[in-house]
Parts: C-alpha cells; sequence; structure tokens
C-alpha cells in the first residue's frame, strides 16, 4: 500500500503542477458526472456519495468490511470507522470523507494498473484517445480494472460498459 502511495503520489505531484491539476480535474469531472456533486446520493444500484462508490470500492478504500455480498451494494456488512465512518448515513453526510476515499480508493486501483502493467498505455493513444494517469483511473473507475485491461489490450476495438451502459 505505501508503495501504491508513493507511486501515485509521485505521479500526479512530481513537480508537475499540471499533473496535480488534472487530478483534481479529473476528481471534480468524476463528482459532477457520478451525481451532480451531491454527497447525498444514491442511485439504483446502491452506490454512495458524490464519486458513486459501492461496496467493492469502499473495501479497497478500507471504510467498509467485506462482507457475503460484496458486489450487491446492500450495505449489510460493517463500516470499519475509518475516518469517523460508521455507517452509511455517516458517509453520505461527508463530503470531505467522500473525496479522500476516492483518493484512497485510487491509490488501490493505481496499483492494480501498474501491476498489470496497463501504465505503460500512459502517452499512447488509443482509439482516439491520449492516455493519461487520470485518464486510466476514471475506465477502472467506470468499468474495473479488468474492463479497462480489456480495452486496452484491444486497443480500443473492445469497449466494456459499466451497468448504465455507460462507456
Amino acid at each position: 500500500m505505501k508503495k501504491a502511495r508513493q507511486l501515485i503520489m509521485g505521479l500526479f505531484m512530481s513537480g508537475a503542477v499540471w499533473a496535480a491539476s488534472e487530478y483534481s480535474d479529473y476528481l471534480a469531472a468524476l463528482s459532477a458526472r457520478e451525481s451532480s456533486n451531491n454527497p447525498g446520493s444514491v442511485n439504483k444500484y446502491g452506490f454512495l456519495g458524490s464519486y458513486q462508490m459501492g461496496e467493492s470500492a469502499l473495501i479497497d478504500a478500507g471504510y467498509y468490511l467485506k462482507d457475503h455480498t460484496p458486489n450487491t451494494n446492500d450495505w449489510t456488512g460493517t463500516w470499519t470507522g475509518k475516518n469517523g465512518v460508521h455507517s452509511k448515513a455517516d458517509f453520505l453526510a461527508n463530503a470531505a470523507v467522500q473525496t479522500q476515499a476516492i483518493k484512497d480508493y485510487n491509490i488501490k486501483q493505481w496499483g492494480y494498473i501498474s501491476n498489470l502493467g496497463l501504465d505503460h498505455s500512459v502517452g499512447q493513444t488509443i482509439a482516439g484517445i491520449v492516455m493519461t494517469e487520470s485518464g486510466l483511473l476514471a475506465g477502472a473507475h467506470l468499468v474495473g480494472v479488468g474492463g479497462l485491461k480489456t480495452f486496452l489490450q484491444s486497443n480500443g476495438a473492445q469497449i466494456p460498459s459499466d451497468a448504465n451502459n455507460t462507456v
């Protein structure tokens, strides 16, 4: 975890103000797209908050303990208490914690992306899109790291979608 945190911080804060602003722009765009910047938002699939995080994302971020249904967002499990979040209501009531949670989740996601070698696509143009660190994180947020891998390895020929058929 420490190595992944150092890697992502190095990528986004490596003396390049552009990289830092790109990441903050990514977070702002993600919140606007996912919830219209509404931290109290819960969608029909049970995804929560400004960034529409599900059980598996909040498990990766350290806010929720894995239960017997980590992919259903039924929220019947246990919250860890990280950053004072002991319940779904606590999470939905705190926009700042949601932003920290998505940052924690992105650190974990970047570890998965790096371990699979998908970070080597940064700077390449695939399906007419220049791959950036934030773009890879956005793709992983939308369709998971597996979907991102499918897209990249197919050179953009296979385009996965999420439960809302968003591509």
